[in-house]
């Protein structure tokens, strides 16, 4: 049985390629918050409940899925802007990823990405990527940190590096194409 890949990291690295193709090749379904921009911005109190609620969920059915995004980005983004979060119910969310066996695919870039965001400054990237590199010091679940830098510059000429660079990543996760 796969378990839940859970992918987060600074905006712009190109989590929601990577997810797509490893909910491609892994035979995982995949999910995508649309409203994550308004919750990271505004708060995460109500995502909080829905990610332990979600926890209860994949333990009582089996199910797997790979997320774009997740409860670390409310654990880093309430940290680097300051604002207030439940520390003790991200504990008990992370303790039962834990305990399901989900894996954490950080993806980040070792240069700030071209594009600008509309949530985090540049300036404030750093700030991001510092975030969640004391979340994987945190977390009781299993990491994986990839690199995009290089994904990210072959876009402009090579679309099939992000798709290599997800085989690589299933492979780092001690994953095994079907």
């Amino acid at each position: 049985m796969k378990p839940s890949i859970l992918v987060v990291g600074p905006d712009r690295v190109g989590k929601t390629t990577i997810v797509r193709h490893l909910s491609e090749i892994l035979g995982i379904p995949s999910f995508k918050c649309p409203a994550e921009k308004a919750i990271f911005r505004d708060g995460g109190r109500s995502s909080l409940a829905f990610d332990y609620t979600l926890t209860h969920f994949l333990s009582q059915t089996g199910f797997q899925f790979v997320s774009d995004r997740a409860y670390p980005c409310e654990w880093v983004y309430s940290a680097v802007f300051g604002r207030a979060t439940d520390i003790q119910l991200l504990e008990k969310i992370d303790e039962m990823h834990a305990t399901l066996g989900t894996k954490i695919l950080y993806l980040y870039s070792s240069e700030v990405p071209e594009e600008e965001d509309d949530l985090v400054p540049k300036d404030r990237y750093r700030d991001v990527v510092q975030g969640y590199k004391h979340f994987c010091e945190w977390t009781s679940c299993r990491v994986t940190a990839v690199d995009t830098r290089d994904m990210l510059e072959s876009f402009k000429t090579d679309w099939d590096t992000s798709f290599e660079v997800a085989c690589r990543c299933i492979k780092l996760m001690g994953l095994e194409k079907p």
